[in-house]
């Protein structure tokens, strides 16, 4: 069985130090290791182009059409330059200190975890239970016990950015 956790910020250390205790103690596949790669997504929240952030969320189900794309249609901005003005309306990212923001990312990225299908993650102290990634916000840990494992979900990792 495999495992996304999500975790809330100060629990991540505590949950790294039980993956490296699992592995020095069970040493899958004959190593004490742990492999771990952290990515934090570089302005996460002003690089989702918006309309493909609404069509994420109506293939997952998920009203749109109710009041959070119409928050996002008439956003605009004034840019003011000495005397000039100009407006814009952004097509990318969600609004900044918005409560919804952290949200509408969160669902935005809910199919990271195809980046872990079959593969094997680190061993926990449970038997048949290993955990691949770990997400916060817009942080990321993926672990694994083999390097080959954890080079495969950073490969599938970068396809999944271009792809969003």
């Amino acid at each position: 069985m495999l495992v996304s956790l999500r975790l809330i910020e100060s629990t991540l250390e505590t949950r790294l130090r039980h993956l490296m205790h699992a592995a020095q103690t069970r040493k899958p596949h004959g190593s004490p290791r742990l492999h771990a790669a952290f990515i934090d997504f570089r302005q996460a929240n002003d690089s989702i182009p918006r309309c493909a952030l609404w069509e994420h969320l109506q293939r997952n189900c998920m009203p749109t059409c109710l009041f959070i794309q119409n928050l996002y249609d008439a956003d605009e901005y004034v840019l003011v330059d000495g005397t000039k003005q100009s407006r814009v309306r952004p097509t990318h990212g969600v609004k900044r200190g918005c409560p919804l923001s952290p949200l509408l990312f969160s669902l935005y990225i809910n199919d990271v975890d195809c980046i872990a299908r079959d593969v094997r993650g680190a061993v926990t102290g449970i038997a048949d239970v290993n955990a691949t990634h770990m997400l916060y916000a817009d942080d990321l840990s993926l672990t694994a016990n083999e390097p080959g494992q954890l080079q495969m979900m950073l490969d599938r990792l970068s396809a999944y950015a271009l792809r969003k």
